[in-house]
């Protein structure tokens, strides 16, 4: 390199954006000439050497090492570099370039942390992130200088070689994967009705690969992404606002192909794919975009007009640090159910005392009709003469005889005369038996009343009271639960016990009060046929439980379009089976639960309950069977995506799947308190007499004996059997999955992702592989990180990943949510049952979603990723990948055996006094 002058040796690193060796070092150098020695030479390739073990150079894992190593690391370049330069004299060049740098760039960093960790902030998670990217701007630099290194050693300057991880996690991860409707029942209850996956499949296919090339997507890319928001009301909606808010800023939310709901995700789920229903008109004008100008991310020019869609600065997400005016209106409504004149909230009160009335109507109506008949029939028998007297034991002894007669003289008969014989004679038996059984109830009855009649005689306060100790009964059992755990069985029992003692003594009430005026006994008798047969044909429990409010209030909040310029309007009686007609947004499935307790398939016995999505195309589940949507929407009217929203949130009801309360549930469903909705069944031809859910479902309800065969189904919140959606993503086999998870967890318990991973891996196979150690609270109540990255195995050898991100604080939040903490301890976990935000806590959770999601686009995490205006989902998971993953096979770090730790590693602690590489 002889004749050269610095300036030009050295102007490939003084070039661009990264000039690593400043104009005043060229100033002070350029014209110096080129002549590296051998000594040189050889200082260079010691401190190669240095740069090439250490973290200071070499890329590594988010989730690996910790910074304190991290930086006493960095910190031992400056002592090795002094070796280097007393054991070669004469390599003034190296010299001259080595404490440059060292001096520039890398003192005001240990210097600037060094600090920091002696003040105990190293330690803290405040600082963490930030540390993490100023050491990747540092590795920028030295990697440039290793370059210059490799001139001084008389070679040609190479990159940087990729990690052996790294290039097994980009080749794993490179893979097809065959997406679609997967059957996903091992217990073949799918089929039972309706149609197939076979058979549904194609439609959604179809639908996603139109979407695909609305956006300029490849419509044949051999892989699905979905989308999945979770529970947990106006919290899980805001949260996951702000994250989504992220997702379309960096130009990412319209490359996912599903938007799969639940409960409180489902409020957001229905806000954005009605928006984007509503706007086909808007996204074609927006398409044209204005020649010449520049252009974003998403190819609009400077005077192209905001459309409507997902691209990049598209409504509803245009802006992504101020509300637009469709999110506006969201945070304004924040106290939806609070919301309203008072004439509004007053009828609400009525429409919920109205409905407790006719539950207790309908339900003394059945229970008055047992007595009634008990009483006509023995007046009649005595007006007939049959039987002298009103006492029950003669014609007891009677009964008992005859029954015994059947059991010993008739049975044994039809045994030895019939082929099947056995059956027929335990049916003979069982009915004898139970006969038997009927009469000593029918004495125990008689004589209960009788003493009842003694106890409460005419007072009707007595009366009053003994009707009402079931509910001290039930109040003492939940309490003694909840505040003795070691008493919790005790505490079941005497709550569980309350509903059958209020029917036994209400039945008896009605006794007698017709004993007491047996001259109106034929007209009460009368009365409650009357009422009975009336509620039977007419009741509509839709209308009289509390689901059409809700639905209401969460129309008016989320259900919202664009109406011009800075204005929306309420549109929330679009069908489902539209809403994909304008091809803007992602394939929705509204998840729900069909509560199913009393069925007889072996599969619903521990769960109660079955997987009941909505989409445009099909509604159903497995057990019940799928059906097209719009048959449903035919033979229910109501249903729209309103009602589909609402069904999904339906937190409080009777029947709760695997969160269901046996010892609550006749209570909720007596009170009226129920968000439920009762479904028409397509796979029933026709309801036997009425054509809506009337008094037979209120005791279906009250008894908890729903199935899957009836003529409605009885419908509530999916997060009644999985809670964060992900179940329906991973049954059409995404690669590529992100979860926003706002359910309340203060604990840190992680239930609902716990109940994903069994449901998953008994119903399709899937295994979930995900370490949530850094995302579980310290003893300050912070998280190590807001999210997770996670590899999915599916059957057959094939891999997705998953982005679990989690309603957490790890302590690097702004100023405003420290603050927010401090005023409101709850926060973020603030009760599920709390649904009336403030505007402070509708920004607070907003906020907090959004600085999660600004999270996953850390430098230090995705690199050059970050950079990009518009980020490629497929790039964006390949660098969560190699920050996150190990590649399949390997032991993951920090747990291999001793003898079995590498070379490599060893080398590295002894050259660096124990220090390691860091970790998040």
């Amino acid at each position: 390199m002889s004749g050269k002058k610095w300036k030009e040796a050295l102007a490939a690193f003084n070039e661009g954006d990264r000039q690593v060796l400043t104009e005043a070092f060229m100033e002070a150098y350029g014209d110096r000439d080129w002549l590296p020695n051998s000594c040189d030479a050889k200082a260079a390739a010691l401190l190669h050497l240095e740069l090439t073990s250490r973290v200071a150079t070499q890329e590594i894992g988010y989730s690996s090492g910790d910074e304190v190593s991290a930086l006493e690391s960095v910190h031992a370049l400056f002592e090795r570099t002094r070796v280097i330069c007393r054991e070669n004299t004469d390599a003034r060049v190296f010299e001259t370039i080595a404490w440059f740098v060292l001096n520039h760039y890398v003192r005001p960093f240990t210097s600037r942390w060094h600090r920091r960790r002696v003040a105990g902030r190293l330690a803290a998670l405040d600082e963490t992130d930030d540390f993490r990217l100023q050491l990747e701007a540092l590795r920028g630099v030295l990697r440039d200088v290793d370059r210059i290194l490799s001139l001084l050693r008389g070679e040609e300057a190479v990159g940087e070689m990729p990690r052996q991880e790294a290039t097994a996690i980009n080749q794993e991860m490179g893979a097809p994967l065959p997406w679609g409707l997967d059957k996903g029942d091992p217990n073949d209850l799918e089929g039972v009705g309706g149609l197939s996956a076979v058979q549904m499949a194609p439609k959604e296919r179809e639908t996603i690969e139109q979407r695909r090339k609305q956006y300029g997507l490849n419509p044949a890319a051999e892989r699905a992404t979905g989308l999945a928001l979770s529970g947990g009301g106006i919290r899980s909606a805001t949260f996951a606002l702000g994250a989504l808010t992220v997702l379309a800023n960096r130009g990412l939310l319209n490359q996912f192909d599903y938007l799969s709901t639940v409960s409180g995700g489902g409020y957001l789920g229905a806000f954005l794919v009605n928006f984007l229903a509503a706007g086909e008109g808007a996204a074609s004008a927006g398409a044209n975009n204005a020649p010449g100008g520049d252009r974003d991310a998403s190819g609009r020019g400077p005077d192209t007009p905001v459309s409507i869609g997902l691209k990049s600065g598209d409504k509803p997400f245009e802006a992504a640090h101020r509300d637009s005016a469709a999110t506006g209106h969201i945070r304004q409504s924040s106290r939806y159910l609070a919301a309203g004149p008072p004439i509004e909230k007053w009828s609400v009160a009525l429409a919920q005392a109205s409905g407790l009335l006719i539950n207790l109507l309908a339900l003394s109506a059945i229970l008055c009709l047992g007595p009634a008949s008990f009483i006509l029939v023995q007046r009649t028998i005595s007006f007939l003469g049959l039987w002298p007297s009103w006492e029950i034991a003669p014609a007891a002894i009677l009964w008992l005889s005859v029954l015994l007669l059947v059991i010993v003289g008739i049975a044994p008969l039809v045994w030895l005369r019939r082929r099947n014989g056995v059956q027929i004679a335990d049916t003979a038996i069982a009915v004898a038996a139970s006969s038997i059984v009927l009469v000593l109830i029918a004495i125990g009855w008689h004589h209960a009343a009788l003493g009842l009649a003694l106890l409460v005689g005419n007072d009707w306060a007595r009366l009053l009271a003994v009707l009402l100790a079931p509910l001290g009964l039930l109040i003492a059992g939940v309490g003694l639960e909840r505040l003795l755990p070691r008493s919790g069985a005790a505490g079941r029992w005497m709550a569980r016990s309350a509903a059958p003692l209020f029917v036994a003594v209400a039945t008896l009430s009605f006794t007698n009060l017709l004993r007491t005026y047996p001259q109106y006994a034929p007209w009460i008798a009368a009365a409650a046929v009357a009422v009975a047969a009336y509620y039977f044909l007419f009741l509509n429990l839709n209308v009289t439980g509390l689901h059409r409010h809700y639905k209401s209030k969460l129309s008016e909040a989320f259900l919202v379009v664009d109406a011009g310029p800075g204005a929306v309007k309420r549109e929330d009686e679009r069908t489902l089976s539209s809403l994909t007609e304008a091809h803007l947004g992602p394939y929705p499935i509204f998840n729900a639960a069909l509560n199913v307790p009393s069925s007889q398939r072996p599969a619903m016995r521990g769960r109660l309950t079955d997987f009941f999505s909505f989409t445009p195309h099909h509604c159903g589940s497995p057990i019940s069977g799928y059906y097209n949507t719009p048959l449903w929407e035919e033979l229910d009217p109501d249903l729209n995506i309103a009602t589909a929203m609402a069904i999904s949130g339906a937190a409080i009801s009777p029947q709760m799947g695997l969160q269901n309360r046996a010892q609550l549930s006749f209570w909720l469903s007596l009170l009226n308190v129920r968000l439920g909705y009762w479904l028409r069944n397509p796979g029933v031809r026709r309801p036997k007499l009425s054509m809506r859910p009337g008094l037979w479902y209120l005791l279906l309800e009250l008894s908890g004996r729903m199935n899957e065969k009836s003529a409605f189904l009885n419908l509530s919140d999916g997060g009644h059997i999985e809670n964060l959606g992900v179940y329906q993503l991973l049954r059409r086999r995404c690669k590529f999955v992100v979860v926003v998870d706002g359910e309340q967890d203060q604990n840190m318990t992680f239930h609902a992702i716990a109940n994903l991973q069994r449901l998953a891996a008994i119903d399709l196979g899937v295994q979930i592989e995900i370490n949530l150690d850094e995302l579980r609270r310290d003893r300050d109540g912070l998280s190590r990180s807001h999210f997770q990255f996670c590899r999915i195995r599916y059957p057959g050898g094939h891999f997705g990943y998953l982005v679990y991100l989690k309603l957490s604080l790890t302590g690097n939040e702004g100023e405003f949510l420290r603050r927010f903490r401090l005023d409101e301890p709850d926060f973020p976990h603030h009760p599920t049952a709390d649904q009336n935000f403030t505007e402070a806590r509708f920004e607070a959770y907003r906020s907090l979603g959004q600085h999660v999601g600004e999270k996953l686009f850390l430098k230090s995490i995705v690199g050059e990723v970050a950079d990009e205006p518009r980020v490629d989902i497929e790039s964006w998971f390949a660098s969560l990948g190699r920050s996150f993953l190990e590649p399949v096979g390997t032991i993951p770090t920090g747990t291999e055996p001793a003898s079995t730790a590498s070379s490599s590693i060893e080398v590295e602690e002894v050259n660096d006094q124990g220090a390691s590489t860091p970790s998040s």
